[in-house]
């Protein structure tokens, strides 16, 4: 879970000196390059859906099962409401 860092003021004697805090997994992108967390993205609600395994309907593998599929059998495009969490922790957009 991302957590805003805090910023404290030190006297000018502290030359160099720069703390933070924050949770380590939130800085930088994820596996498919995203720095945050989207739910109206279409990356971000494959790869919530999926468990992080998968960033597009496209990549999911016939044999896979668990996902919704069309009459043809087809991976079924993933929605807004199919995102929940990001898997690599990033924060919400």
């Amino acid at each position: 879970m991302y957590e805003r860092a805090n910023i404290e003021i030190v006297p000018e004697l502290a030359e160099g000196v720069f703390l933070a805090s924050g949770a380590q997994e939130a800085v930088g992108e994820c596996r498919y390059g995203r720095t945050e967390f989207n739910k109206g993205s279409d990356t971000c609600q494959c790869c919530s859906a999926t468990d992080g395994k998968y960033a597009s309907e496209d990549q999911i593998p016939d044999w896979e099962m668990g996902y919704k599929r069309d009459a043809n059998g087809n991976v079924e495009s993933f929605r807004r409401e199919d995102a929940t969490v990001c898997p690599e922790g990033k924060p919400e957009k």
